[in-house]
This record gives structure tokens, C-alpha cells and sequence, in this order.
């Protein structure tokens, strides 16, 4: 457990600071950006920043980089490391979170995945979502068939299980017809199809018992 501030990720002041500026170093070689102490970031409190990070964040090897890299730039900017021995520190480090079975990004997109889909996000917001977490692009495919495989109807599932969420549509306890427009429109927004959502709003008993049978709801 990282107990030193130091050895935390940057807290909202430190975050403020822009690269590079407010830096100044003082005789015995530390550096501080306004206020806040820079040190070398060596193997050993990158290797325990890593383990601080993933004890309380789910990432993918490309989210805990980005993470060691903004630590490292500091330092860089401070004249306390290199930027290429930085680089090489940061491999290292996630190097070891590989072997040690820390970081899965086939892990990270099948739980991800199945946490979008429970709440309601479509196929393409599910994909998006896991680009932006710097998953690569086969192992989004590979997820998105895991996924498949669970729930074959994964465009619908999402739509229902967004509607029954937000009790809206078929789910609506009352005043279908007067919130028929409102609630298309909301499904849309949240990016599903026009016909999925018309059929949402429009589902009737049979409706639910298909659905039902499918495990949909």
C-alpha cells in the first residue's frame, strides 16, 4: 500500500500544473512545480505507483502507460530523468504487471463490455468505449463475440434493458401514448435504432413474452 504522497497519483493541484512550467530546481538536485515536489522516478516507485493505480482503477495496459507517463513527464521536464530512460522505466513496469497477470486487456474488455450492455449502451457506444480505453481493435472484436455468445441479439437486449432501466416505453407504468414521442426520442439519443425504439413503445404482452423467452428482461 503507498502510504508517501509522492508515491500517489497527482492530486488535483499537482494535475493543474502545466507541464513544464512552474518548475524550478533547487541545490540538492530536487525539483519543485509550484509548490510540489518532484523526485526520480525510478523502477521501484514507478513499480509501486503501478500497484497503487491498479489496486483502485480497472485499466488496460495503454490506460496504466498514460498513467506512468504523466509521472514521468515531470521529472523529464525537472531534468531528473531522460526522456528515453523514461520510456524505458515505464516498459519495464508494465512489463512486470503483464507477467505478474495484473493487467488483462482481454479481461478488462469482457468486463467492460458486459457492464455497458447491463446498462442499456448499444454495440457501437460498447466498441467506442472500449477504443477510448485504449483497447486494440482485435481484442474489441474478440470481446464483442464473447459477448455474442451470451446474448446473440445484442442491439435489442441493450435497447430493452435501457428502457426497462429508465422505465420509459413498454416500461412505463402509465401515460404511454403521452410520452410515446418523448420516450422515441430518448432511445434514439442514447443510440438506438428508430425501429428498435418504435418497437419499444409500441410492445404489447406477446411483445415481452418474446422478449422474455430471449432473455432480454
Amino acid at each position: 500500500m503507498i502510504k508517501n504522497a509522492d508515491e500517489a497519483p497527482e492530486d488535483g493541484a499537482e494535475a493543474a500544473a502545466e507541464v513544464g512550467q512552474g518548475m524550478q530546481a533547487n541545490p540538492n538536485g530536487q525539483a519543485f512545480a509550484r509548490g510540489l515536489k518532484v523526485k526520480e522516478p525510478t523502477e521501484e516507485s514507478l513499480y509501486r505507483f503501478a500497484l497503487w493505480y491498479l489496486e483502485r482503477f480497472s485499466a488496460t495496459v495503454e490506460g496504466l502507460r498514460k498513467a506512468l507517463e504523466k509521472r514521468v513527464r515531470k521529472a523529464v521536464a525537472a531534468e531528473l530523468v531522460e526522456a528515453e530512460e523514461g520510456k524505458r522505466r515505464i516498459e519495464v513496469i508494465l512489463g512486470k504487471m503483464l507477467s505478474l497477470g495484473y493487467l488483462n486487456d482481454d479481461a478488462f474488455a469482457d468486463g467492460k463490455a458486459n457492464s455497458l450492455l447491463r446498462a442499456g449502451k448499444p454495440p457501437r457506444h460498447i466498441r467506442e468505449t472500449l477504443k477510448l480505453k485504449g483497447v486494440e481493435g482485435d481484442t474489441i472484436d474478440a470481446a464483442m463475440e464473447r459477448l455474442s455468445e451470451d446474448t446473440p441479439d445484442l442491439a435489442r437486449a441493450a435497447a430493452v434493458r435501457f428502457a426497462q432501466r429508465k422505465r420509459i416505453g413498454f416500461f412505463r407504468l402509465s401515460g404511454h401514448e403521452e410520452n410515446r414521442e418523448k420516450d422515441l426520442a430518448t432511445l434514439m439519443r442514447a443510440g438506438h435504432s428508430p425501429s428498435l425504439a418504435k418497437e419499444i413503445v409500441d410492445a404489447d404482452d406477446d411483445t415481452l413474452a418474446t422478449w422474455t423467452e430471449a432473455g432480454l428482461v
